[in-house]
């Protein structure tokens, strides 16, 4: 599902229907039909992008056209989107093991290096840096769009020194900048 201030409730079916509602969930009207979605996002302009399983990203139009959001890269192009972000102005895609990020003025994509212990959590903060929970490493950060990775601070997330942990969901608080919340198993 995605769901953003200011925007309706959006949720995917298993059949690669997409429903939104813009009365909180008592009602919902078909908006488009395409591959299985994995992943979903509002931007702040309204628009929503859609991460499918093995055709890379549509973004959704005003009239409930899906067009595809092309990279030229076909780990992207043609992977499995499990997960999107749109903070300020970049689209944030994480691929099972890559970060790609595109800036929306330019429309140009940039690939991370890789994340070996999986990506399975992603939040990007409007102050530029991104976080990915992972299957084994807890979370990761990067300043830089992936080109360097970094252990969290254990400070930030209460973990203890070398804790191997699953991270299977990630969240920031928007009342509180840099607090962030981690749901491990």
């Amino acid at each position: 599902f995605a769901t953003q201030a200011g925007q309706p409730l959006a949720t995917a079916l298993a059949d690669g229907t997409v429903v939104v509602s813009d009365d909180s969930g008592e009602t919902w009207r078909t908006v488009a039909q395409g591959p299985p979605i994995l992943s979903m996002v509002w931007d702040d302009g309204g628009a929503l992008y859609l991460g499918t399983a093995g055709e890379g990203i549509y973004r959704l139009g005003p009239a409930g056209v899906a067009q595809p959001l092309r990279a030229d890269d076909s780990e992207l192009d043609e992977g499995d989107v499990h997960h999107l972000a749109a903070p300020q102005g970049r689209l944030v895609a994480a691929t099972p093991t890559l970060l790609f990020t595109r800036d929306d003025a330019t429309g140009a994509w940039t690939r991370s290096e890789p994340v070996y212990d999986g990506i399975m959590a992603l939040v990007a903060l409007d102050s530029g840096p991104i976080y990915v929970g992972t299957e084994v490493s807890g979370v990761w950060v990067t300043p830089d769009a992936g080109q360097t990775w970094q252990p969290a601070a254990v400070a930030e997330l209460g973990f203890a020194p070398g804790q191997m942990v699953a991270v299977t969901a990630l969240a920031a608080d928007p009342a509180e900048p840099g607090v962030l919340y981690a749901a491990v198993d």
